[in-house]
């Protein structure tokens, strides 16, 4: 872009105060800013760790920081100085990682897509932005890159790439915290931790529970702990989205007092005798076998139990549709193989579904895969 252009472009801001709606990650009017959410979207500090609650909108600080931080160019010298100390300036990369990429769909159409740039600004030269969905990222019209990634690839893809900021969406295993800081190192970039504190993981626990002595991990990074009680008023008087009496109804919900202070205070307590203290793709998931003529055998293995779970949805054209799987369980519970799953789409079905008809659904597909008289809990 021309140093004419970009004139052209600074000028047309002055615009922006009129047509505000169409720049929602600065100005969206159902999302104000709470005092501690303001201070994530604002902090220049190079390691940010957010500890907090349930549905605090804690990632949607983040969300709204990294297409503020992508998108604005005024905010570009301060931030990164060494990279624009002469031309030619960088194209910025940002690394974006959840838990895996069903999660990424799904907060894409849910939470970045309220927050991008709206109407005629997705196309403007300053704030545009296309979404490329075969490589999950955010092509801004600047050049520059939000990618989307998961921390439970394999290492390998996450070892290549200069990268200007890195934000984690709720827990990561710590082994691949040394990889991602690694790819700040040239840039001197930004890390930014967002999350529930459900898991043991030493590294990030030390980080809240340890400050002011020899154990804390992460000294001198702003660190945020969020209650649901920190949702009581947002930052301009105005009432939050939490009241005590919500607050309280969902303290009844949890079975241990360690799950509510993590899941209501944003407090660290020790989540009783879990399974698995965190997913893995690459511990926990296995391709299926083969059988003797070398095709791949996805039925019941013998001396499985099989378990049905049903989601009935909510029923409408728009709103989450009824859903049911079948999950083969080994003896000593040690295995589960999915034996098939399907969700009863609005598109597909061409109707909506009452509770008879995903009973009938379900019973049609039993039948098929197992049988009728095959014994199911």
């Amino acid at each position: 872009m021309t140093q004419e252009k970009i004139a052209e472009v600074d000028s047309s801001l002055c615009l922006a105060e009129a047509e505000k709606e169409k720049l929602p990650h600065l100005y969206a009017h159902d999302c104000k800013w709470y005092t501690w959410s303001r201070k994530i979207f604002e902090s220049t500090e190079k390691i940010i760790l957010v500890c907090g609650a349930n549905q605090t909108s804690k990632s949607s600080a983040g969300i709204r920081k990294n297409i503020h931080w992508a998108t604005d160019r005024k905010l570009w010298k301060t931030l990164w100085p060494d990279q624009y100390k002469s031309k030619p300036y960088p194209k910025l990369l940002f690394w974006y990682l959840y838990p895996d990429f069903t999660t990424v769909d799904m907060e894409l159409e849910t939470k970045w897509k309220k927050y991008l740039p709206q109407e005629d600004f997705k196309n403007h030269p300053y704030w545009g932005w296309d979404y490329d969905p075969g490589l999950r990222m955010i092509k801004c019209c600047n050049g520059n890159i939000i990618r989307f990634l998961t921390y439970g690839q394999k290492s390998s893809r996450q070892q290549s790439g200069t990268v200007h900021m890195v934000t984690i969406d709720e827990e990561m295993n710590p082994k691949r915290y040394g990889e991602l800081a690694a790819r700040l190192t040239a840039t001197d970039g930004y890390f930014l931790k967002i999350y529930c504190p459900l898991e043991r993981f030493s590294l990030w626990r030390d980080a809240f529970e340890c400050i002011g002595t020899p154990k804390e991990k992460f000294k001198g990074a702003l660190k945020i702990q969020v209650s649901l009680r920190d949702c009581l008023e947002f930052d301009d008087g105005t009432p939050g989205t939490q009241t005590e009496e919500k607050i309280k109804k969902r303290e009844t919900y949890y079975q241990s007092e360690d799950e509510r202070k993590a899941r209501v205070d944003g407090q660290y307590g020790r989540v009783e005798n879990p399974i698995f203290s965190f997913f893995s793709r690459e511990k926990h998931l296995r391709p299926f076998p083969k059988n003797s003529n070398g095709k791949t055998y996805r039925g019941v293995p013998p001396g499985y139990s099989v378990i049905t779970a049903v989601d009935l949805g909510s029923g409408g054209e728009h709103n989450h549709p009824a859903a049911y799987l079948f999950l083969a369980v080994s003896g000593d519970g040690s295995k589960v193989r999915v034996v098939y799953c399907r969700r009863l789409d609005y598109e597909e079905i061409g109707q909506e579904t009452t509770d008879g008809d995903v009973y009938e659904y379900y019973r049609k597909d039993r039948d098929r895969i197992l049988g009728s008289n095959f014994p199911i809990s």
